[in-house]
């Protein structure tokens, strides 16, 4: 992860020959160490661009979760049993729009599930699970910023992400981008909230097909209401 003079120094090496042909002169940095990061398998796509927050952290709006479903051990309780303590949490939130969120490492990509809405995005390469499951909850705050609705609910079976962006986690540049446009919603008059939920054991079932160069995430429960052959748009990286 890289600040933005920091790559420009490390990553440009458009004078490079000028130093080749004047060896007595001291490279930058960034054609002095060029030979060592290609040693290392080093690529420049799988860097991330990371510049100085403009936002103040502080005055960031904390999301609400709801770990209600975290009561119970899917490895004691049976599927149907957590599948109707699922539809009462989602009764205790009352009317809302469902959002559901998913990462892979496989492919090294995330999807975000509203109604027949699938939006899918690639990751760069070598992307952790964490990372995929981050960019999908950014995924789905950006939709809901294109929405009418007001009140929505985003179901993630990812503890650990929920637990750091409730954190405040901002050394983690999506976790501070997923903070600022919680924030951005709540001006906006958008009631958001994050619930997690078990995995595996049908209340949020996933398939995934990762085909090159064509990425597709079909959700189990939909897979009926399509032919099997229908194609989906495949959404870019949001920036």
């Amino acid at each position: 992860m890289f600040y933005e003079p920091y790559r420009e120094c490390v990553l440009n090496l458009k004078s490079k020959r000028l130093f080749a042909r004047k060896p007595t002169l001291i490279a930058p940095l960034g054609i002095g160490i060029a030979e060592n990061l290609s040693s290392v398998g080093f690529s420049h796509k799988n860097s991330t661009l990371r510049t100085v927050p403009s936002v103040t952290p502080w005055l960031f709006r904390r999301p609400c979760f709801n770990y209600d479903m975290y009561a119970f051990d899917k490895n004691s309780v049976s599927a149907e049993v957590l599948q109707y303590h699922f539809a009462e949490t989602k009764n205790g939130f009352g009317k809302h729009v469902e959002i559901y969120t998913d990462g892979t490492k496989t492919g090294e990509a995330c999807a975000v599930i509203c109604g027949n809405q699938i939006k899918s995005m690639r990751l760069p390469d070598k992307s952790s699970v964490y990372t995929a499951e981050l960019s999908a909850i950014r995924m789905a705050l950006e939709l809901i910023r294109r929405l009418k609705e007001k009140s929505f609910v985003i179901y993630s079976d990812s503890l650990s992400l929920l637990q750091a962006i409730q954190s405040f986690d901002i050394i983690n540049i999506t976790v501070f981008n997923i903070l600022k446009l919680y924030t951005q919603l709540t001006d906006m008059g958008k009631h958001v909230s994050l619930c997690w939920i078990p995995s595996h054991v049908g209340i949020k079932e996933t398939k995934w097909q990762i085909r090159q160069p064509k990425m597709v995430f079909v959700p189990s429960s939909l897979k009926a209401r399509f032919p099997q052959r229908a194609s989906f748009r495949i959404y870019p990286s949001y920036a």
